[in-house]
């Protein structure tokens, strides 16, 4: 658990499975193997290895149905769904939601409940129905505040930014979203999440071609996630520093914007310390795209990053 909550993924998953193992010698009264591999769903997910995340939430489902424990079923249901929705497997990602909402709302689970509702609004917005995307991320958020969990409420504000960013294109809608994620991410202690606000706040000003404005965005992200150089935005940290850290593809989607704005750098002022800086910041990137892909363990995950490193790649080769 602590290593989990570190972000030190890779350390925590063979202590869940310890875990594991040694409830199953006697009755499990404390419902140690499900929330060990309702953790482990989890962090899957969040190493983006999105199979692996599916494997073991069938497995809690399996488990949770036989021994009729309907919270452990609605959680392992709720991973399930997230970790489908980000394979493109719309439809059983669906219906996994159409399960979880109601029995949600029966049990009276807020936190649940909107997590069920953001799944729904991210399938609709792939789906193109926007009106109903837009009202389920809404419904999501009001659900959430119910819980009082401030990092998690950051969390569904950056989602629903991010919508208005890249389906709606209202620029300006989104940086309220991302600003006001920041103010709870802050209340939380969640400082990830103040990353994550801080580095798409940042992107939408690239977007905008507002550069000034991107670079102090960016710059913060850094900063949370304890890889920045001060206020030098031209520096990096070597391989070796972001081996270790669990939230990765974070740290990889920072370097992506990161490599375009200073490639846009460069083209407004054709100044070639941007450019510079700007093939050292990609060949990092490169590097730590590599070391993501070793870590990947299922061929849906590899696909997924394939699709996700497109862009760096058509900016790093005109870099």
């Amino acid at each position: 658990f602590f290593y989990n909550t570190m972000n030190l993924l890779r350390r925590a998953l063979p202590y869940y499975d310890s875990a594991i193992q040694l409830a199953r010698s006697a009755p499990d009264i404390h419902d140690v193997i499900r929330d060990s591999r309702l953790a482990k769903a989890y962090i899957f997910f969040r190493m983006v290895d999105y199979e692996k995340a599916v494997e073991v939430s069938d497995l809690g489902i399996a488990s949770t149905l036989e021994a009729k424990d309907s919270l452990h079923y609605l959680s392992f249901l709720n991973q399930r769904a997230q970790s489908l929705f980000f394979q493109n497997k719309l439809e059983p990602s669906l219906r996994d939601v159409q399960i979880s909402i109601p029995l949600a709302q029966t049990l009276h689970q807020a936190y649940e409940l909107a997590s069920a509702y953001k799944t729904r609004a991210l399938i609709f917005e792939s789906k193109g129905n926007l009106p109903f995307a837009e009202s389920s991320f809404r419904n999501c958020i009001e659900e959430r505040f119910k819980t009082k969990d401030f990092g998690q409420l950051a969390g569904d504000y950056i989602d629903l930014g991010n919508f208005y960013t890249e389906t709606l294109k209202s620029f300006v809608q989104a940086s309220t979203c991302y600003l006001t994620a920041i103010q709870f991410a802050k209340k939380g202690f969640d400082s990830v999440r103040v990353a994550r606000a801080s580095l798409n706040l940042g992107s939408n000003y690239l977007s905008l071609q507002k550069f000034d404005k991107a670079i102090p965005h960016l710059q913060q992200a850094l900063f949370y996630l304890k890889i920045g150089r001060d206020s030098d935005f031209l520096a990096n940290p070597s391989l070796a520093e972001l081996v270790p850290i669990g939230n990765k593809e974070l740290v990889q989607v920072l370097f992506n914007a990161k490599t375009e704005l200073l490639l846009e750098l460069y083209k407004k002022s054709h100044d070639n310390h941007w450019l510079t800086a700007c093939l050292r910041t990609a060949l990092l990137n490169d590097s730590l795209i590599m070391e993501i892909r070793h870590e990947q363990l299922g061929e849906q995950s590899k696909l997924y990053w394939r699709d996700r490193t497109r862009g760096f790649f058509i900016n790093a080769i005109e870099a």
